[in-house]
């Protein structure tokens, strides 16, 4: 009931902005396959500080530099190349990209393209969708990572993904997954579950694990949330971006 309730105010927010963004614009560029894409679904897009836009799709990762896109090769796990095709999210620190895809982690160099690849703790098999990373957030110099199986952060020194979330008892009625990662002011990050939210306190490191339904509107101010039921269905997702 919750659920549905969730996603159905969050779809009528993003009707409306579709609909105004859309008659805002007169005119734009339709980039597809043809022109060099690797797929035609979009997943995520992100801007580097050199002004590349890297653009994740359900076929692997590119970067295009206003003419031309070069897409990125993918491999397995143990190779310098992407590991996984299906890009959820991409994040920046550095002169380093921060990828997550439906296996993991993949950490690119800019320059070199040549990429590291992580996956997340006691997951017994790699490719296995249990791996699939949906969000990362750089929040006061640490890169938090969200997936369905909790919250987890990227240790740098030890080069590895660490589990945050082991502490919070397992409720059969409640997922303590973390789609989606919200920052605070107040040294808080809300974690979007499947049914609600719930929050970390990184000072204090400790969570606070009732789930609450109604995200107040000054926290979304400014974030590009994506709203998918179940991210694996192949189908395009919806953004709703809060100006």
């Amino acid at each position: 009931m919750w659920n549905m309730i969730w996603y159905s105010r969050i779809i009528t927010i993003i009707i409306s902005c579709l609909s105004f963004f859309l008659q805002a614009q007169n005119n734009y560029t339709l980039y597809t396959t043809k022109d060099g894409l690797p797929h035609n679904t979009v997943a995520c897009t992100f801007q580097d500080r050199e002004g590349f836009l890297w653009i994740g799709t359900y076929a692997g990762l590119c970067r295009f530099d206003g003419s031309n896109f070069h897409n990125l090769p993918i491999g397995d796990k143990m190779s310098n190349q992407l590991a996984a095709d299906i890009i959820l999210d991409i994040e920046e620190k550095g002169d380093k990209l921060l990828v997550a895809h439906s296996f993991g982690l993949s950490i690119i160099d800019k320059y070199s393209l040549k990429c590291k690849n992580f996956t997340l703790p006691n997951i017994e098999t790699y490719y296995n969708f249990k791996n699939a990373i949906h969000d990362i957030q750089i929040y006061k110099g640490k890169i938090w990572i969200g997936s369905s199986q909790g919250l987890y952060y990227f240790n740098e020194k030890l080069q590895t993904i660490e589990n945050v979330s082991s502490n919070i008892k397992n409720d059969k009625n409640v997922n303590y997954g973390a789609n989606f990662i919200i920052p605070t002011k107040d040294n808080k990050l809300l974690l979007l579950a499947g049914t609600g939210y719930y929050s970390y306190d990184t000072k204090k490191n400790t969570f606070n694990p009732t789930l609450l339904f109604d995200i107040p509107i000054e926290i979304l101010k400014g974030k590009n949330i994506r709203v998918h039921r179940i991210w694996n269905s192949y189908k395009p997702e919806l953004f709703m971006i809060c100006l």
